[in-house]
C-alpha cells in the first residue's frame, strides 16, 4: 500500500501508493528491525515509541496521533496490532513482547481514534488463539470492540 515492493502488489487497484507513508502513523513501536528503522526514517513514516508514549502519556500520544490525521487527511483507518500489547500478560500473539501497552491503554488510543469523524474503518491483527493459554488477550480484543461501539473506559 505505501508503493514499496514488487509491482504486483505496489498497484493493487490503481498504479504507485495507495497510502502515503508520510499520513502513516505508527504508535507504541517497542522492537524495530534495522531494515524497519531504516525505511520509516528514509519514507517520512511518523513514529511514537513505546519509550517517547511512556514520557509524554499515552493519551496524550493518541490525541497528537489523532490531530495529525485529521489534519493530514481526508480519512483515515485503524490497523491494531494486538503485539502492541504486553506480552507478559497477552501472550497470544505472533511476536509478544514484554513492556507494551496495558488493556486500559489499548482501549484509550482506540476510543481517540473511534471519537473521529475522519475514522473510516479498523482491523485488528496478530492474534494468536493458540497461544492464548489463559484467554486474557481474547478478554482484551473484546474490551477493545466494546471500545469501538461506544462503551468507554474515561469518566
Amino acid at each position: 500500500l505505501l508503493g514499496d515492493g514488487p509491482p504486483d502488489l505496489t498497484s493493487v487497484g490503481s498504479p504507485g501508493p495507495q497510502v502515503k507513508p508520510t499520513n502513516l502513523v505508527c504508535l507504541a513501536t517497542r522492537d524495530l528491525m534495522p531494515s524497519e528503522r531504516d525505511f520509516i526514517g528514509r519514507t517520512g513514516i511518523t513514529l511514537h515509541s513505546m519509550r517517547s508514549m511512556d514520557a509524554r502519556g499515552v493519551r496524550q500520544s493518541g490525541i497528537e496521533a489523532v490531530r495529525f490525521l485529521e489534519a493530514n487527511t481526508d480519512a483515515f483507518y485503524l490497523s491494531f496490532d494486538i503485539d502492541a500489547a504486553s506480552g507478559e500478560t497477552f501472550d497470544g500473539c505472533a511476536t509478544p513482547v514484554v513492556g507494551g501497552l496495558t488493556c486500559r491503554e489499548c482501549c484509550t488510543l482506540v476510543e481517540l481514534a473511534v471519537a473521529s469523524e475522519q475514522l473510516i474503518g479498523m482491523d485488528i491483527v496478530e492474534y494468536c488463539p493458540e497461544r492464548d493459554i489463559s484467554g486474557h488477550t481474547l478478554a482484551l480484543i473484546s474490551e477493545i470492540l466494546h471500545t469501538t461501539l461506544g462503551y468507554s473506559t474515561q469518566y
